[in-house]
């Protein structure tokens, strides 16, 4: 019952509001998988919103051109070209969001990755909803970079999570 009360918000969500016009997302590609196999890539950045999910979901669900990742009705589904979402200059956002793109990348087995290229790129980032999406993703890459300015053990990256504030009288989540 539980599951499918889940369910239920996730479709409702998705499905419910207007893409928003900060919607972090974008895809690129072509590019090879490990297995030589053409994927696209995604690009999450910036603020995370309801407009974000509706982005992917509707990039999962559309027929996309492996040669140029791109929206074309003889194409392929996008849920089998997306294989890895970048997630990086991102202050966080809406939770809901974040949990409704969460279980987009856990139902078709989408990997996340962020980098911590150092000091010299100390603006990248991934906090709040950003750190929940890349903790629920079923694969995880965090990669430090090789160029200049990098360092090994990470010393200055922006990974983190907070506690959620609670909206008095409504009993909701910020």
């Amino acid at each position: 019952m539980r599951k499918l009360f889940v369910l239920f918000i996730h479709i409702f969500l998705l499905t419910s509001f207007p893409i928003s016009a900060n919607a972090g997302i974008s895809f690129w590609g072509p590019f090879k998988d490990g297995n030589g196999r053409t994927a696209c890539g995604g690009l999450l950045k910036q603020k995370i919103d309801e407009g974000t999910a509706i982005q992917l979901k509707k990039f999962l669900h559309a027929r996309i051109n492996p040669l140029t990742c791109k929206e074309d009705t003889a194409g392929m589904f996008g849920h089998e070209l997306l294989k890895v979402i970048e997630i990086t200059d991102s202050n966080g956002g809406d939770l809901v969001a974040a949990m409704s793109i969460v279980a987009l990348l856990q139902n078709y087995g989408i990997a996340v990755e962020t980098w911590d290229r150092g000091p010299k790129y100390s603006k990248y980032k991934c906090i709040s909803s950003c750190a929940i999406i890349f903790a629920g993703a079923p694969f995880r890459h965090y990669i430090v970079g090789i160029n200049e300015g990098s360092i090994y053990p990470p010393l200055r990256s922006k990974f983190a999570l907070h506690k959620p504030e609670f909206i008095v009288p409504e009993n909701a989540f910020e």
